[in-house]
């Protein structure tokens, strides 16, 4: 281990290239103008994400620590202003992230809403104290301070005619009050609703106003009468309308540009388009990567929360009640973006891709998120029913396998265009799945351990990882997975041929047509059969088709004419029987002999095929399909392929932690609450020995890459590493406060990382056991670590909801011009103290 380890270049230190953190936690999303950058509440700051790379370029944080309220975006993209709950508001040069004015908002409690107008000039706030103040923003005065609203303000906006001088607003009295600034008076109440009003979107002329509300209908308003136009019922709670502009070829969407139109979010999780003059649904947005439960709840996972339109990108914004942030293309209604806001619980992290340009994190969540390193772009991977608890990636990097507490594995794979597929579904376990492992010389198996004290090993098909999915480029694909192999079929049980079949007693008449329909689809496949190959298999299935379509037809027949009474109706049914029988027979005996033949010439090609490297037999079982050549790839959706597990053992008597599979695919180690860790082979899951020492549970395990030990570290605090051959302790590292939660090995083997429930990683060296570096960097326990396999970059995921990407720091050389002087400043220490002891030894004598 030393000899091999020495000629490895050590690591020294690890420094963070990439975060992916929460950057919005609900409320409102405020977009530029131009669409470029994006505004998001979280906590006590507004964070400003740079749409085209997804990452936080400013972050406008309150000095108090108190939480954000409510803020608001001027519509020149100039001015930011901020409301928290010290009721003070503070106005921002946002590109600056200088706060250029503070002052006390008036209000007696927290402001909920707040809005500016179309000339960014004044700015309306809403308060939980039932006032509406208006501000004069480059005057910094107040203007007006409206009362009579009930309850808290939720909703306030301008009417975008700037010579009107008009407030809308609406509070818990479900009431549309409209402010007449000139008089500061209520002019009018538009009252429509049984539930809050939610949103409010102006037409192109700004003659007309659209309402929506959580009582599942939208209401069209005449506002040059003051008075309601029509309701239009919308069978979901409605959270955000916007108006589709005039300009723009919406006519996917079913949009005519002769009437008013507009899209809904709301409970349902889909856009909706709507005509104004018809009060009827045009377009409903087709999201295949939702599941079918999630279309039909009410408030459910997928419940859309707000929607923004930015005409300059035609664009339409959205969020859901995930804090996922979508960007659909307005005339279309595809995805074109997705960011996640805020992550949760990190559980786990893989790097996936070739090239490890994605990373999947599985989070406090059924769903798992497969971000894109370079635009920060998130695929959200549907398809688990309960929390994903552990990930694991097959050695190519484009198949991975995820577990989660709904009992289950699943199988994933990514194709040519970074796009995400499951592919596979095991289901066995009676309890939920907590670790895994892939292996790691072929993708061919995976190991499970659940709760239920089993531990499982699934075998994968050779074709679900022979071929690539194929599919149109999408944002988020509905779950491709590859088709099995086609093989040459078996034949068809042997039935004589039956020229003429014997009649049936009681229906003479469906004698002769069964007869004639008989005879004649006969004499069609074959000819067919004939025709298009010259085997046995075309044949036989034309005969087999023939006989049986003939038989059925005639029985049919039969029954049908005994069954009537009437002469007349028994001669109709039969002569129809036997034209159907006639028909049928000659389709499907043609169709079975050219597929078959087809099949048959297929496989006698493959099989002599001079480049094939296998080939089944006439007499193959259905275990050599895996060797037959594979020439075509699916193209349309199907269910995951069903798993099957072929070992089941009982490990341990408590809760298995981890599993890991050797380099070799030999070997399987298991690690449990009961403190012990144990190894097995892989192939029938045989013990082989047990690693005891540890005075906790143990929490991880991990063979090294290039040596026959195995690495464990526990919730005593420690990282062990144990012999291969004699199952003994060979080294301990003491270090961690807490429990050690996750180890890898990196530097090819020569050093061990190691995560604690602290939030602390540290990097140790195997020969000298020496700590080389600890790494400070997660507020909670650190509980994903995994390193790329170029082996200069790792991922981390904590429970602090954030994700890190480290790259390695070379170890800095220092240049000629600092050895210079290095030794300078050693060469004058050095005369220094020589001259000084001449001095004294002087002296002396």
């Amino acid at each position: 281990m030393a000899s091999r380890s020495s000629s490895v270049t050590f690591k020294t230190n690890y420094a963070i290239s990439k975060r992916i953190e929460p950057f919005y936690k609900g409320g409102r999303v405020q977009m530029t103008q131009d669409g470029e950058y994006m505004f998001c509440a979280c906590d006590n700051k507004v964070n400003v994400v740079d749409v085209a790379t997804g990452t936080v370029v400013n972050c406008i944080e309150e000095d108090e620590e108190e939480e954000i309220t409510s803020f608001a975006l001027s519509k020149d993209d100039e001015i930011l202003v901020t409301g928290s709950r010290s009721m003070l508001l503070k106005q921002w040069d946002w590109p600056e992230n200088k706060c250029t004015r503070t002052w006390k908002a008036m209000h007696t409690a927290s402001m909920a809403s707040m809005a500016f107008d179309s000339s960014s000039t004044l700015l309306a706030t809403g308060g939980c104290d039932s006032a509406i103040k208006v501000w004069d923003v480059p005057r910094q005065y107040c203007t007006h301070n409206l009362k009579g609203s009930t309850g808290v303000v939720h909703l306030v906006e301008f009417h975008p005619d700037t010579s009107k001088l008009q407030l809308f607003s609406s509070s818990m009295d479900n009431t549309i009050r409209v402010w007449d600034l000139k008089s500061s008076e209520c002019v009018a109440q538009l009252e429509n609703h049984y539930s809050s009003v939610t949103s409010l979107a102006f037409s192109p002329d700004n003659e007309t106003l659209i309402s929506s509300g959580r009582d599942k209908i939208c209401t069209v308003w005449d506002l040059n009468k003051g008075e309601a136009k029509g309701t239009i019922p919308v069978y979901e709670s409605i959270e955000s309308v916007v108006m589709l502009p005039e300009q723009g070829d919406f006519s996917c969407l079913g949009v005519s540009k002769e009437s008013l139109h507009f899209v809904t979010a709301g409970s349902k999780g889909i856009l909706r388009v709507w005509d104004a003059a018809s009060a009827t649904c045009v377009h409903s947005q087709s999201l295949p990567c939702l599941p079918a439960a999630c279309m039909d709840q009410e408030d459910g996972l997928q419940s859309l929360m707000h929607c923004v339109l930015v005409p300059m990108k035609s664009q339409i914004v959205t969020v859901n009640s995930e804090r996922n942030i979508c960007m659909y293309d307005a005339q279309t209604l595809e995805l074109r973006k997705q960011f996640a806001g805020y992550n949760g619980e990190v559980l786990d992290v893989r790097f996936l891709g070739p090239r490890d340009s994605h990373v999947v994190v599985a989070t406090n969540s059924p769903q798992l998120k497969v971000f894109e390193l370079v635009t920060s772009n998130c695929q959200i991977l549907h398809g688990h029913t309960d929390i994903v608890l552990a990930l694991d990636v097959f050695r190519k990097g484009r198949l991975f396998a995820s577990c989660a507490k709904d009992k289950s594995i699943r199988i994933w794979r990514m194709n040519d265009h970074g796009n995400v597929f499951c592919v596979a579904q095991g289901l066995g376990h009676t309890q939920g799945v907590g670790a895994l492992s892939c292996s790691r010389m072929k993708e061919n198996f995976v190991v499970t351990a659940s709760k239920d004290n089993t531990m499982k090993v699934w075998s994968i098909p050779e074709y679900i990882t022979a071929r690539e999915p194929t599919a149109a480029p999408t944002t988020n694909p509905v779950p491709q997975p590859t088709a099995p192999p086609v093989t040459k079929p078996a034949p068809p049980p042997a039935a004589p041929p039956v020229t003429n079949p014997a009649p049936p007693p009681t229906a003479p008449a469906a004698t002769t047509a069964a007869t004639a329909a008989t005879t004649t689809a006969a004499t069609t496949a074959a000819t067919t059969a004939a025709t298009a190959a010259t085997t046995t298999a075309a044949t036989t299935a034309a005969t087999a088709a023939t006989t049986t379509a003939a038989t059925t037809a005639a029985t049919t027949a039969a029954t049908a004419a005994t069954t009537t009474a009437a002469t007349t109706a028994a001669t109709t049914a039969a002569t129809t029987a036997a034209t159907t029988a006639a028909t049928a027979a000659t389709t499907t005996a043609a169709t079975t002999g050219t597929t078959a033949a087809t099949t048959a010439t297929t496989a006698t090609k493959t099989s002599t095929a001079p480049d094939a490297k296998t080939a089944p037999s006439k007499n193959a079982s259905s275990k050599s399909a895996k060797n037959v050549k594979i020439t075509e790839s699916p193209t349309t959706p199907e269910e995951p392929v069903a798993l099957e597990a072929t070992v089941t053992t009982t490990p341990h008597h408590k809760d298995v932690n981890s599993v890991a599979v050797s380099p070799n695919d030999k070997l399987i180690a298991t690690a449990s609450q009961d403190k012990t860790a144990k190894l097995w082979t892989s192939d029938n899951c045989e013990q082989l020995g047990t690693f005891v020492g540890h005075k906790r549970g143990v929490w991880c395990v991990q063979f090294s890459p290039v040596d026959r030990i195995l690495a464990t570290s526990s919730a005593d605090g420690t990282v062990k590493l144990w012999s291969l051959q004699d199952f003994s302790c060979l080294k301990t590292f003491e270090g961690h406060e807490a429990p050690v939660l996750k180890i890898i090995f990196v530097s090819g083997g020569g050093q061990v990382l190691s995560s604690g429930a602290d939030g602390l990683m540290k990097l140790w060296t195997i020969n000298n056991n020496v700590c080389v570096k600890t790494f400070d960097a997660h507020d909670d326990k650190v509980l994903g670590l995994h390193a790329n396999r170029r082996d200069n970059a790792l991922v981390t995921g904590s429970a602090d909801s954030r994700v890190l990407l480290w790259k390695v720091q070379p170890t800095q050389m220092p240049d000629l011009k600092t050895t210079i002087i290095i030794w300078l400043i050693c060469f004058m220490f050095f005369f220094f103290f020589f001259t000084l002891y001449l001095v004294v030894l002087i002296k002396i004598r």
